[in-house]
């Protein structure tokens, strides 16, 4: 691996743990963001139906977001999601369970 490859791997300070989803969401948006691959998450991208070259390049990109998402959180947090198919999955889970725990 080269030396620009990114860092998916936040400090264990910055794993998501329940009570930091604020702070949490925005630091793996903008990195999803950077990597180009948010509209996966949002689900503004979808998966082609007929267009193999479309439906592999979908593919990885759902792979890096929902690895990024999988090592952004504790252990505890990761039980919640580590079933998830997708990235969107697995941040839509999340979001049902934290967004409405954490509004001030």
């Amino acid at each position: 691996m080269g030396t620009n490859a990114p860092n998916f791997f936040l400090p264990d300070s910055q794993l998501l743990r329940g009570s930091n989803y604020a702070a949490w969401k925005t630091k793996i948006k903008t990195q999803l963001e950077f990597e180009e691959i948010w509209p996966v998450v949002t689900g503004t991208l979808t998966r082609s139906p007929t267009d193999a070259t479309q439906q592999r390049q979908f593919d990885r990109a759902d792979q890096k977001a929902k690895l990024i998402i999988l090592f952004g959180v504790s252990d505890d947090v990761q039980a919640h999601i580590r079933d998830a198919t997708s990235a969107k999955e697995a941040w839509d889970k999340l979001s049902t369970i934290y967004e409405a725990k954490n509004k001030n």
